[in-house]
């Protein structure tokens, strides 16, 4: 059975409301596009931290992807893969992860978690303006 999506964190109940009248594949739609959107400036927060290195592979290769498993409902935004970053599949390190926590005698210089803490109230607003923008889009399609 399908779930209704929960956008309470928005704290508009006429735009819960509105968006609970939809069936749940138009609500998803919404809310899909939304936190598409909604992670550009996060991405390009992240792309703005990250350090650059020698290469600057890893800010060049930060992208916005659908989630997966059981998150359900929703979009990441993640550095590239070992391919694109040029690491050994074999390599034991993922440079990324070795630089947002830090490791052995290395200190972190954490990116993607201040990206997200930076552009949090950017990225609701977004969500807010979109799901507004498209529900009588969406109903209208219904209809």
């Amino acid at each position: 059975m399908a779930r209704r999506i929960d956008l309470s964190l928005l704290g508009d109940k006429r735009l819960e409301r509105q968006l609970k009248r939809l069936p749940v594949i138009a609500q998803r739609k919404v809310v899909r596009r939304a936190m598409r959107e909604a992670a550009r400036p996060v991405q390009a927060e992240a792309e703005r931290l990250a350090p650059r290195g020698e290469t600057g592979r890893m800010a060049a290769t930060i992208k916005i992807k659908a989630a997966k498993g059981k998150a359900g409902l929703g979009v990441v935004v993640q550095t590239g893969t070992r391919e694109e970053l040029g690491i050994a599949a074999d390599d034991p390190y993922y440079y990324p992860f070795a630089v947002e926590y830090g490791h052995g005698d290395v200190p972190a210089h954490p990116f993607m978690r201040p990206a997200m803490d930076n552009m949090r109230p950017t990225a609701m607003a977004i969500v807010a303006r979109v799901v507004r923008e498209r529900l009588p889009i969406e109903a209208a399609r219904i209809k």
